[in-house]
């Protein structure tokens, strides 16, 4: 499923499936690059696609989050600025908060 939702201070992209899944408490984990919640022999990759896609979407004033549970799929979110949001606001903490991503 993939829907788009319009916020005050801009969009939010949100890609939802029905796959494995992931433990939520280990959700930050999988914002790092080379780590990896499964054996990599189970899936292609190098674990580095949604660390890049973090970064990408830090540099856009905005953050990528996630949610799931084992077994029941997972639940990816993109939080990006409208250009006049992103130029008034940046460098300044007054976009929504968001997770902290680690890099």
């Amino acid at each position: 499923r993939v829907g788009l939702l319009g916020v005050c201070d801009g969009v939010v992209l949100s890609v939802a499936d029905n796959g494995i899944g992931f433990d939520a408490s280990h959700a930050q984990a999988l914002f790092s690059p080379f780590k990896r919640l499964v054996l990599a022999r189970e899936f292609d990759g190098l674990g580095t696609g949604l660390a890049q896609a973090a970064r990408a979407a830090e540099r856009l004033g905005g953050w990528l989050w996630a949610d799931g549970s084992p077994g029941q799929g997972a639940r990816f979110q993109l939080f990006l600025p409208t250009p006049s949001s992103a130029v008034a606001t940046a460098g300044a903490s007054t976009l929504p908060a968001g997770p902290t991503l680690e890099h």
